[in-house]
């Protein structure tokens, strides 16, 4: 009978110890879910002071009304610029045909093929006519960047 009642003891106060573990264990984590019950709380405070400083507010709505403005000035002068630009190209292409015909600009004569020379031998224009060519091609180049430079620089003067 000692023996059996000692056996007891021994479970019993085993039981009690791992009861009491079991109970400490217990209570770290309600302690530990309160904390995590705290952060949940002050995560969903914060959650909510952040949607409230999001959500659209008057100041928000001026400021839009303010840019879409601006955005509609900015497309209305995209467009004078555009019909402008078609403008003054229209216009460069008439004072151009009138400075060609006043030059007696003509467009450039049809090349015919050259027959092949030996390449150690240079060529020199042997013909009166071919010096001519050259010093119209030297007019074709120098008039259009003459009258360019013209509109560029009216057109500069013109937006001041």
């Amino acid at each position: 009978m000692k023996n059996d009642d000692q056996t007891r003891r021994r479970t019993q106060e085993e039981v009690e110890a791992t009861l009491a573990l079991k109970q400490e264990e217990i209570a770290i984590l309600k302690s530990q879910l309160d904390a995590q019950r705290e952060t949940i709380a002050s995560l969903q405070i914060e959650k909510r002071r952040l949607l409230k400083e999001t959500r659209p507010t008057a100041e928000d709505d001026e400021l839009l009304e303010e840019l879409f403005s601006q955005l509609a000035v900015s497309e209305e002068r995209c467009q004078r610029r555009a019909t402008q630009k078609k403008r003054w190209k229209k216009k460069a292409r008439f004072y151009r045909l009138i400075v060609d015909s006043l030059c007696g600009y003509l467009p450039p004569p049809q090349k015919e093929p050259e027959e092949d020379a030996p390449s150690g031998t240079a060529t020199t224009p042997s013909s009166p006519e071919s010096l001519g060519t050259k010093e119209v091609k030297k007019k074709r180049r120098r008039i259009p960047n003459i009258v360019s430079k013209t509109f560029s620089r009216s057109s500069s003067i013109r937006e001041k």
